[in-house]
């Protein structure tokens, strides 16, 4: 994967290409996807627009065919955000980089799909996130290229307050027109994920017997199609289509059962009931069902006090009342990508923060010196419009000639490189490295981690090759600091990040106990009985996390392990009280330090990636660390990719 810009200037994006091959490849003609597109009648589907421009030009028979779908009414495709980032924390962090998102998305789905012919505009928020502010954002932006619409947003059922998920309601929000559209969270996760097809069924006529909403088509929507990257799954919809089509009869009664896209039919009304919406995420986020606590039966989950808003993309808990943010623990099955052997693991979330913090700082940085440099050039165009409009060279990149027209340069001059290397910079930057996924996963060491990382360091590289051409020396000094702090020197920048927030260790610990006292194993009586050294507490800790967490079969990661919990428990057993904080200290940076390691090496992994592209920047100091033997690649394993 790599970005071409003129006079050979290359960015080459490492540790993508495996994974985007195999993404690729579900695209191409006799792919998962023209299986999907051929099954996607009468269904409602969110297509990021960089999916949708993907399949345009590697599929482009199934690209033909889903749009006949959608001029004909058979089915709906709504634009989510361009790059799937999470809009309450995006707007959080900045106003403008999350209308950007929201406008090149609506821009290029309308370009390729035609403009909603009624007004009504049906756009679905990422992970159903959602805030006050999102919402009042997402309609303004709307509204400025579609004057007349009515904003529909696509959440779940479990965010309203007495709602009806068979129609639409109107959102209280002061200054903007909303309106929202509920999923029906059991029906719609039934359908994708559920693998037996006859429960779904039964269920499906059970429910509309007792008088739950009839619109399947209604019900099922947007990420549900998630579920659906495999084949069998085809058959799966088929046989649900067919099963409940029609009519369910029960009792002697029949009710009708119509699958139909959520946006069609009469059922939009203009005197919608009103309803308020809770603030944050009620899909694929974290939950209590998920808490792990003494006695909790299940094998995956976390280990907190409790789950804040959002808190899986942030890796903090919600701090309720006047305690501080915790980070959590995640409990989760992982394969290993080198010896594809399958292992338990438990694992931190303050690599979330740290991720976070590293893109929030370049993306400050690389936003503030586009806007500085552009203007620098001597382009009389405001920046912002600018980069608003920039969708248009990412949709078409012929388009580049008649955009730099308007700034009043020549495509062939310097002046035109520099700016393509600025406006490149903040596509990378600030809104393609700024998507949900890479905090999604509980493990750093993904594909999805490196990417992003690779669009940051390239935007450094870009940023910095633009500031050098132009003279600009203290961006350039900037952006050689930032890149060398939160990249090469990760390790060192962010090594006291660890004390600005609380760990639940006791509540580990509690667990550990607790689970393993369970299976056989009184941590309280090993404590006491074994000697106070780190081979002792290395045997007592392999021992309990094997049987508190471990499985059949599928043993913990041995690097999991931390012995100094275990060292801190010894010495308050033993009254130590000046030794005792400081096994708790080093058992807090053990966990750290573990979460932002690779499975394959000892670099941690923006490390890795700052390593991997430094030959490409343009100061010595810098590009004199590049390591050309820093090996990588990505996978997808078991369904998930993993980079190494």
């Amino acid at each position: 994967m790599s970005r071409e810009v003129k006079d050979g200037v290359s960015i080459k994006l490492e540790g993508t290409v495996r994974t985007a091959a195999n993404w690729f490849e579900l695209m191409l003609g006799g792919g998962v996807y023209d299986l999907l597109i051929a099954n996607a009648e009468t269904r409602s589907l969110d297509i990021e627009p960089l999916t949708l421009l993907h399949l345009r030009r590697l599929n482009p028979k199934a690209f033909d065919m889903l749009n006949q779908y959608a001029k004909h009414g058979k089915t709906s495709i709504f634009p989510c955000p361009y790059s799937h980032p999470i809009l309450p924390l995006l707007i959080e962090r900045s106003q403008f980089d999350s209308q950007v998102n929201v406008y090149w998305a609506v821009q290029i789905v309308f370009t390729l799909l035609g403009r909603p012919k009624d007004g009504r505009v049906f756009l679905w928020l990422t992970e159903c996130a959602y805030s006050r502010e999102a919402a009042r954002m997402v309609c303004e932006v709307v509204r400025r290229i579609l004057p007349e619409s009515k904003v529909f947003l696509l959440l779940d059922e479990f965010q309203g307050q007495d709602i009806d998920p068979c129609q639409p309601h109107k959102l209280s929000i002061p200054g903007a027109e909303v309106f929202v559209v509920f999923r029906s969270r059991w029906l719609s996760d039934a359908y994708a994920f559920c693998p037996d097809a006859d429960w779904v069924i039964n269920s499906i006529r059970s429910r509309v017997a007792q008088g739950c909403p009839p619109l399947l088509g209604a019900m099922i929507d947007a990420e549900t199609y998630g579920g659906a990257y495999g084949y069998e799954k085809i058959g799966f919809f088929r046989k649900i289509r067919e099963g409940v089509e029609g009519k369910v009869y029960s009792e002697g009664s029949c009710f009708p059962v119509r699958f139909e896209p959520v946006d069609r039919g009469a059922w939009v009304a203009d005197d919608l009931p009103r309803t308020s919406v809770f603030d944050g995420t009620s899909w694929s986020d974290y939950t209590r069902d998920q808490l792990l606590h003494p006695g909790f039966p299940g094998a995956t989950g976390i280990i907190a006090q409790d789950v804040g808003s959002l808190c899986r993309w942030t890796g903090l808990t919600g701090g309720h009342g006047k305690r501080p943010k915790e980070t959590y623990f995640m409990v989760f099955e992982w394969t290993d990508p080198c010896s594809r052997g399958r292992y338990m693991r438990v694992l931190n979330s303050l690599w979330k923060v740290a991720f976070n913090i590293l893109r929030d700082e370049v993306t400050c940085l690389v936003r503030d010196a586009v806007i500085d440099m552009l203007s620098e050039i001597g382009i009389p165009e405001p920046a912002e419009n600018l980069l608003l409009d920039y969708w248009q060279v990412i949709l078409d990149g012929d388009a580049w000639g008649r955009y730099i027209e308007r700034m009043g340069i020549n495509d062939d001059d310097e002046q035109g490189n520099i700016a393509r290397l600025l406006l490149e910079a903040y596509r990378m930057a600030n809104q393609e490295s700024v998507m949900s996924d890479p905090t999604y996963w509980e493990n750093f060491d993904t594909e999805v981690t490196w990417t992003s990382l690779s669009l940051i360091a390239g935007s450094l590289i870009y940023i910095a090759k633009a500031s050098k051409a132009i003279g600009q020396r203290s961006w350039l000094t900037r952006c050689t600091n930032l890149y060398s702090s939160l990249l090469l020197d990760f390790d060192n920048h962010f090594r006291t990040l660890w004390k600005v927030y609380e760990h639940p260790m006791e509540q580990l610990y509690q667990i550990l106990s607790e689970r393993a006292k369970s299976r056989g194993l009184d941590l309280a009586e090993e404590l006491a009985r074994v000697p106070m050294t780190t081979d002792g507490a290395v045997a007592i800790a392999r021992k309990a996390y094997q049987l508190a967490f471990g499985q059949t079969g599928v043993p913990v990661y041995k690097q999991d392990v931390n012995p100094f919990l275990i060292l801190w428990k010894m010495a308050e057993k033993r009254d130590l009280g000046e030794e005792a904080p400081l096994f708790l200290e080093r058992s807090v940076i053990f966990e750290w330090e573990k979460s932002i390691r690779s499975a394959v090496s000892e670099k941690s992994i923006p490390v890795r990636v700052g390593l991997l592209h430094a030959g490409y920047f343009p100061v010595e100091e810098v590009s004199s660390r590049h390591e050309a033997c820093v090996d990588t690649g990505t996978e997808i394993i078991g369904g998930e990719a993993h980079a190494y």
